[in-house]
C-alpha cells in the first residue's frame, strides 16, 4: 500500500531495474530515517532510491589514501604505520577490538590490515582489501608481537621498504580506546622496536601532525556516521530529563542513561558496538563541571539543583560529546539570566561557523555576549575542541590563543558554560559540522533548562 502523496515508478541504476519512490510530501521522507540523505531535486518531485541510498552512506572515502600517499610525498615517509584504533578506523573504516593489529600504508600500493584471527567476524565496515590474520588467544597462538613481525616482514619485502623512511603514531598522549575500551593497547617500547627491527632504516618519525591534519576534514560517510552515534546519544538524554527528580542519585541516573544508550544502540542502523560515559554533576557540584574530568556520585538530587550531564558516546569507533543542563523544579533569576546569556552566545556562535573563520573569531564572539551579561569570570574554559575518531580532537580549537581556520568537514563541539564557585554551574554542548554556508548541528535534543 502506497503512502499519501506517493507514487512509484522503476529506473534502471547500474543496468539493473530499481524500484523508485517519489515523495511529493517532504514530511514522509523526514520520517522515514534511512531516506533521510542522498536526496535528488528533480522536477519538482523528490526522488530517493531506498537501495541506493543506503549503499552511498555505507561509501567509504577510498582517496583518503591518496590524500595521505600525497602528504608521505611531502614529509619524506615510505610508508607509516597505525596500531592505534582511532587511526586504523580513520584509514580503514574498521574499530579494532583489541588496538593489537595495525595499517600498513606504503608511500605506493595499497594499505595492508593486520589483525587478529579473532577479529574477522567484526570487519563488516573494513574497506581494506588486503586483510593479514595473525593468531592468537591460544595456547598454540604464540607471541602476538613475534607473530605481528613475520607478516610486517612480508610487507616490508613486497614493498620495497626495507632501509626506509617509516613514520607512526609517536605523539599521541591521549587516545580513543578500542571496541574493548576495558583494555587498551598502546604503540610503546616493544611497537617501536618491532618496527625497526623489520624495516631496518633510519630512527622512526613521527607522522602524528600529518594523521591528525588529515582527520580534521570529515568525509560525507563519517559525517554519516557521526549522526548515527548523536541519534542514539539523544536516547539517552531522554531517559536523563525523565529521570531527573529530587530524590534521585546521580550515578542511578547516569547508569541508567548509559544502559538506555546500549540497549537502543546495538544494532540501530547497522551499529555492532555501543558504549556510553554519563557524568552527572548537581547542586553545588555542578560548579566544577567544567572539569575534563567530570564524574558522578551517589548524591542526592535535591529541589532547585543545577543538574549537569556531560555525555560521551561511541558507536563503532565515532563519538558524540554532548552537555545538557536540567534545573530541578525551578532556577533562580541569576541562573535564568546565565543560561540566557549562553544560549544568546550559542546563537552569536552559530553563523560563524564557516569555512574560512578562526577558532579564535569563533571564541571570542560567545565570550563576548557572556561578558557583556556580567558572567566573564564564570566562562572560563575554551568553547569548543574537534571531535569525531576521539571524544577529544587536537583539530580545530574554539580558544582564545586558537590560530586554527575553519574548513569544510570539520567537527567542533561548541559549549560555552557558566559557573559560580560552591554554588551552581550550566553548560551546553552542541556538535557541529562545518561546512561553507550553514553549520549542520548533529544533535537536535531539546535545550531548555526547566
Amino acid at each position: 500500500m502506497q503512502a499519501a502523496g506517493m507514487e512509484s515508478i522503476t529506473l534502471l541504476w547500474n543496468q539493473q531495474p530499481v524500484f523508485w519512490i517519489i515523495w511529493r510530501n517532504p514530511t514522509l521522507v523526514r520520517n522515514v530515517p534511512f531516506l533521510q540523505e542522498e536526496k535528488q531535486e528533480a522536477g519538482g518531485f523528490k526522488f530517493i532510491s531506498p537501495s541506493a541510498t543506503h549503499l552511498a552512506r555505507r561509501r567509504f572515502p577510498i582517496d583518503r589514501y591518496e590524500q595521505l600517499q600525497h602528504k608521505m610525498i611531502a614529509a619524506g615517509l615510505d610508508a607509516v604505520i597505525c596500531r592505534l584504533p582511532e587511526n586504523v578506523l580513520f584509514l580503514t573504516g574498521y574499530w579494532p577490538v583489541s588496538g593489537i593489529g595495525c595499517v600498513v600504508c606504503p608511500q605506493v600500493g595499497n594499505p595492508v590490515l593486520i589483525a587478529t584471527d579473532l577479529e574477522e567476524q567484526y570487519m563488516i565496515k573494513n574497506r581494506i582489501k588486503d586483510v593479514r590474520f595473525v593468531p592468537y588467544g591460544t595456547l598454540s597462538s604464540g607471541d602476538i608481537y613475534e607473530q605481528t613481525t613475520v607478516v610486517l616482514r612480508e610487507i616490508a619485502d613486497e614493498f620495497d621498504l626495507i632501509e626506509k623512511k617509516i613514520g607512526y603514531e609517536a605523539s599521541f598522549e591521549t587516545i580513543a580506546p578500542p571496541m574493548n575500551s576495558a583494555e587498551p593497547t598502546i604503540p610503546a617500547q616493544r611497537t617501536a622496536a618491532m618496527i625497526k627491527a623489520v624495516f631496518q632504516g633510519p630512527d622512526l618519525l613521527d607522522a602524528t601532525g600529518i594523521l591528525n591534519e588529515l582527520r580534521a576534514i570529515k568525509s560525507p560517510y563519517d559525517i554519516t556516521q557521526l549522526q548515527i552515534v548523536h541519534e542514539i546519544a539523544e536516547s539517552g538524554l531522554a531517559v536523563f530529563v525523565d529521570m531527573l527528580k529530587r530524590g534521585a542519585r546521580e550515578i542511578d541516573i547516569s547508569s541508567a542513561v548509559e544502559a538506555e544508550i546500549a540497549r537502543y544502540g546495538f544494532g540501530y542502523k547497522g551499529m555492532q558496538h555501543v558504549r556510553a560515559w554519563a557524568q552527572l554533576m548537581t547542586g553545588k557540584r555542578s560548579s566544577q563541571a567544567y572539569s575534563p574530568f567530570p564524574a558522578s556520585s551517589v548524591k542526592e538530587v535535591q529541589q532547585g539543583d543545577m543538574a549537569v550531564l556531560e555525555l560521551a558516546v561511541v558507536a563503532d569507533g565515532y563519538w558524540a560529546d554532548l552537555t545538557r543542563t536540567r534545573a530541578v523544579g525551578s532556577a533562580t533569576n541569576e541562573q535564568l539570566n546565565a543560561y540566557r546569556a549562553i544560549m544568546e552566545a550559542q546563537g552569536k556562535i552559530r553563523p560563524l561557523l564557516r569555512e574560512g573563520n578562526t577558532g579564535a573569531a569563533v571564541d571570542a564572539a560567545g565570550r563576548k555576549i557572556i561578558a557583556g551579561a556580567g558572567y566573564a569570570s564564570g566562562f572560563i574554559h575554551l568553547t569548543g575542541h574537534g571531535l569525531g575518531y576521539k571524544y577529544h580532537e587536537p583539530v580545530p580549537m574554539l580558544h582564545p590563543e586558537s590560530h586554527d581556520v575553519l574548513q569544510a568537514g570539520m567537527v567542533t563541539s561548541v559549549e560555552p558554560g557558566i559557573y559560580r564557585a560552591g554554588e551552581w554551574g550550566i553548560r551546553v554542548e552542541e556538535n557541529v559540522v562545518i561546512t561553507k554556508d550553514e553549520p549542520l548541528y548533529l544533535s537536535a535534543f531539546l535545550t531548555d533548562l526547566i
